[in-house]
């Protein structure tokens, strides 16, 4: 399960995150060098499982995969207002996810 948001590009918060995605659960989130955060990706994403490994995509391409490092603009915001605010993976996981704002970069 992924958690979206409803940001479809315009202007963003100036956070950087690097992270690497990873997966429990059924749920994707980044693990960080401080820990595990939840990631709200933008409108459109969505996430597979293939050959065994989470997968991220965009637009019908692989945008990142699990067990890849990759960095993304944002930043922190509170959960409310987002596209798949009841989300399981939502529940689990704290209440300020970082909100993906920009293009995902594959770092690795």
């Amino acid at each position: 399960m992924l958690l979206t948001s409803d940001w479809d590009g315009g202007s963003g918060s100036d956070a950087l995150l690097t992270a690497t995605l990873v997966r429990t659960d059924d749920c994707v989130y980044a693990d960080t060098e401080a820990g595990p955060v939840e990631v709200a990706w933008p409108a459109g994403y969505r996430a597979t499982v293939l050959d065994g490994s989470a997968v991220v995509w965009h637009d019908g391409r692989a945008v990142v995969r699990e067990g890849q490092t990759f960095s993304a603009g944002g930043g922190f915001n509170p959960i409310e207002g987002y596209a798949s605010s009841g989300s399981p993976c939502a529940e689990t996981r704290e209440l300020v996810p970082f909100q993906v704002q920009s293009e995902v970069q594959v770092v690795d």
